[in-house]
């Protein structure tokens, strides 16, 4: 289900246009920028508190490790948020070389939302690894993404906990038979 704590997100363009997007839209604000004609920056605003400036010209890659490494919470959330869609748009190599890494940091984020949201996207990762490379994918779920869920299992806040129950009932379903723990 959806998190009754993800707000809609107004973007709007430097120069003039401007739409709105639900956070939790299945279209990635990634798809939305590399949509646009115009070249320049894009503004993501939340509730007028944070401002944040987005080149819009950068590659899927160049965008992950800047949101992904991010100071403020809300561009981490679009990392997160466009995790599965940007390991698909670079590749399996690239995901596990450089978006792992990134995912294993923000699964200890200072921000409940954003360790949150991501739990809710590990099965997705693990079905895209796992369909990408079908032996390493697999190992790469069991030896990486595996022991981070079940770290986030002991989480304080009860949101994520749920989150990484549910995420790890979805994990065990990839699976196989003796390594379920059956």
């Amino acid at each position: 289900g959806k998190s009754p704590f993800l707000r809609p997100l107004s973007l709007q363009f430097v120069r003039g246009s401007q739409f709105a997007a639900p956070w939790h839209s299945r279209r990635s604000l990634g798809d939305m920028f590399m949509g646009r004609k115009q070249p320049g920056k894009v503004v993501v605003t939340r509730g007028g508190t944070e401002n944040v400036e987005v080149e819009e010209n950068y590659s899927a890659l160049e965008r992950a490790r800047y949101f992904g490494s991010s100071k403020l919470s809300l561009q981490r959330l679009v990392f997160v948020n466009e995790l599965v869609d940007t390991a698909h748009e670079i590749g399996y190599e690239a995901t596990v070389t450089q978006l792992l890494p990134i995912v294993k940091q923000l699964a200890g984020d200072a921000e409940v939302l954003v360790r949150q949201s991501l739990v809710n996207h590990f099965g997705d990762l693990a079905g895209f690894l796992i369909q990408s490379d079908p032996e390493r994918g697999y190992q790469k779920v069991v030896d990486d993404v595996l022991p981070v869920v079940s770290l986030l299992l002991l989480e304080k806040a009860s949101e994520v906990r749920q989150g990484a129950a549910d995420a790890l009932t979805t994990l065990a379903s990839h699976l196989r038979p003796g390594e379920r723990g059956d």
